[in-house]
């Protein structure tokens, strides 16, 4: 919860380079209650889509 009893915003991230670090750090926001994954960037747009389904 957060001030005055109300829910608390997640942290809306982005990510940048979908390689395999991209995806670890992918994974980990997804598991971190107070994060959302909004956004991924990379010059090769089908491991960025790609990694955006996940």
């Amino acid at each position: 919860m957060g001030p005055g009893g109300l829910p608390a915003a997640k942290l809306r991230c982005a990510l940048f380079g979908s390689g395999r670090i991209g995806r670890v750090h992918a994974r980990n926001i997804g598991r971190h209650s107070g994060l959302e994954l909004v956004w991924v960037a990379d010059p090769f747009i089908d491991g960025a889509r790609e990694l955006a389904g996940l």
